[in-house]
């Protein structure tokens, strides 16, 4: 694909591949990525424009209503919690209470579709973004559009801290010891996150990298979604590496392999290729369109670039 190879890109095409091979998984031949890779391109598009809760509301309202932003342009299965929100901003139009934060369903949708707004506010911000409030209520509203929960926001927030520090270069041992740091201390600070910390201890103990396979779950729950991405990009070194641990690790891997796609693509070299007979020429002509503009006005390039 003729683009600059940059952050986004990779990201974006990490994601979509990996969304297509759980596609296969379930429905080989279907040609098109699943709600993930539609989202993320959905969340692209909007934050090209300018940073607006309204215009993302809108994007996933056209995506849940007429299939805008799949391949095929057909409309495509949505979580509970998901649809439970597009449904209340299509009968309130407040993006600001549409997000689900009544129940326990900590899942992990509002996660799988977050990193272009973590590379935005990388743009926007800088690699201070993590310690700016008004930048990181700005994650947390965007994540809140549909998974509204404490856990569900710190969980994007410590990923955002995540990719962050590998934005800056550096490697992935340095950036995750930076990012649980840099998260314990960020919502020790806020009441309304601060009780909720412990849900991350795991994450926070001095040897996660060496907890053993068994104990890491693959599922669609938030959490468990991170901490098995970070824990498949420890033990792996490629990008197809990352995709093939995925695969073995216990539960549903086809949950959380959007998001190892995503972060083993921005983390290891190796091109990210979708198979020809995977995605037609106009599912890759959307993804083209959606990524140029978003080079063209510059909404993801870092700020001292």
């Amino acid at each position: 694909m003729d683009l600059p190879d940059n952050a986004l890109k990779r990201t974006t095409l990490g994601l979509i591949n990996a969304d297509l091979i759980v596609q296969n998984m379930y429905a080989s031949g279907t040609r098109d990525w699943r709600a993930d890779g539609s989202l993320s391109l959905a969340t692209i598009a909007a934050l090209s424009r300018s940073y607006n809760l309204y215009t993302i509301m809108e994007r996933f309202v056209s995506w849940y209503r007429r299939g805008t932003f799949t391949a095929l342009g057909q409309r495509q299965p949505v979580g509970p919690v998901t649809q439970t929100a597009i449904m209340r901003y299509m009968k309130n139009h407040d993006p600001f209470s549409s997000g689900v934060f009544e129940g326990q369903d900590q899942g992990n949708a509002a996660l799988l579709r977050i990193t272009p707004m973590v590379l935005y506010l990388h743009a926007e911000y800088g690699p201070e973004f993590v310690n700016n409030d008004p930048a990181m209520l700005s994650l947390h509203q965007v994540t809140g559009l549909t998974h509204n929960q404490p856990l569900a926001l710190m969980t994007n927030g410590f990923y955002a801290m995540l990719v962050n520090q590998l934005l800056e270069g550096q490697p992935l041992q340095a950036s995750f010891e930076t990012a649980i740091s840099q998260g314990y201390d960020y919502y020790a600070h806020h009441r309304f996150f601060a009780g909720h910390l412990a849900a991350f201890n795991r994450l926070n103990l001095p040897d996660f990298k060496h907890t053993p396979q068994k104990d890491i779950t693959a599922s669609d729950q938030a959490l468990d979604t991170l901490e098995a991405t970070i824990w498949v990009a420890f033990h792996s070194q490629t990008y197809q590496d990352a995709l093939n641990l995925t695969g073995e690790l216990s539960g549903t891997p086809a949950r959380v392999l959007p998001l190892v796609g995503a972060l083993s693509a921005l983390l290891f070299d190796d091109p990210v290729v979708i198979p020809d007979d995977w995605l037609g020429q106009g599912g890759l002509n959307q993804i083209k369109r959606i990524l140029m503009v978003a080079n063209r006005v510059g909404a993801f390039n870092p700020v001292n670039v």
